[in-house]
């Protein structure tokens, strides 16, 4: 099939499938990412703060997906404001958009954080909601995207920061709430449709837990690093995801705001499943992108070429 070319302000994305935000963090991986088949790069998530990520074995990846607890490492304010701008650039010179994840501490930072993207020159921000291994002395964070209130004070931070806007993403965690996801949608089309150009989600299903059972040896926890909790993706999450967005379809009809889709994409098939039975004007892919723990960009060759051979469905163009 031939997905329908997203159009985001001035970007039209021919081919609407890119990385998600983890894959790509420094200059040299935007230019890999940028010089492959991607039709846009997501760089980041970065934060206020300088973060060095979690310890120990932060992430795992079998053949079914992957959990993670990488805690978001990445250089800080300070690294962004000088390597962005080098960023957005490399896109552009390779007809991409940039799209910068970010991520604060409290609602301030992630202002200040939409701020130094747009001033970077990044075509959009996506405020990362999501994230659910944040762990500061011991203790983990709460997420984002569960708090209404959080993310009225988030969104009125970015806007003392950005204006108005249209440019801005949001990654959102996944509902098992089906009320819930109803009203945050309901929320932001509400309050905030006027600056939110997509919804991005699900993110990874937080506080997994995976044992890893080697031959001979006393089980453990494919995390090491505080209770062995995780970000669940990849291949087996396919079927939560598609659920996720198909909801966001419902919630999203007859707005301006779009959806990306992103949970399990692996192949032609799980892509086309966002495209042939929700709204996703464009998907993203994480975990597929990684072999023996590195992001291999070149993997949008085939999962774009199969793709393009999944038929398409019955009464449908």
């Amino acid at each position: 099939m031939q997905p329908t070319p997203a159009v985001f302000g001035k970007w039209n994305l021919e081919m609407p499938i890119y990385n998600g935000a983890g894959t790509v963090k420094n200059t040299e991986e935007v230019r890999a990412m940028a010089e492959s088949p991607a039709c846009a790069v997501t760089g980041g998530s970065y934060t206020f703060k300088k973060r060095d990520g979690n310890p120990g074995q932060p992430l795992w990846i079998w053949p079914g997906g992957s959990i993670n607890s990488l805690g978001i490492p990445n250089g800080g304010y300070e690294y962004c404001g000088k390597e962005m701008p080098t960023m957005v650039q490399i896109c552009h010179d390779n007809s991409k958009a940039f799209i910068a994840s970010v991520q604060g501490d409290n609602a301030k930072e992630f202002g200040c954080m939409a701020g130094v993207a747009m001033e970077s020159g990044a075509d959009f921000a996506e405020l990362n909601l999501a994230c659910p291994n944040i762990w500061t002395d011991g203790s983990q964070k709460g997420i984002f995207g569960f708090y209404p209130e959080l993310i009225e004070e988030i969104l009125s931070w970015v806007t003392q920061y950005v204006g108005s806007q249209k440019r801005i993403f949001l990654k959102v965690p996944p509902y098992s709430n089906p009320r819930q996801l109803s009203e945050i949608g309901q929320l932001i089309l509400s309050r905030y449709q006027h600056m939110i150009a997509a919804i991005v989600g699900p993110n990874t299903f937080p506080n997994s837990f995976v044992v890893i059972r080697d031959k001979g040896k006393a089980p453990r926890p494919a995390i090491g690093f505080g209770k062995g909790f995780g970000g669940f993706a990849g291949k087996e999450y396919h079927p939560e995801a598609l659920g996720q967005a198909l909801q966001w379809t419902d919630v999203l009809d007859g707005s301006d705001v779009q959806l990306i889709g992103m949970g399990g994409i692996h192949n032609g098939e799980t892509a086309a499943d966002f495209f042939q039975f929700t709204k996703a004007a464009a998907v993203q892919v994480v975990t597929a992108l990684f072999r023996e723990h590195k992001v291999h960009p070149q993997t949008f060759h085939r999962i774009i070429d199969e793709l393009l051979d999944v038929p398409e469905l019955p009464g449908r163009t």
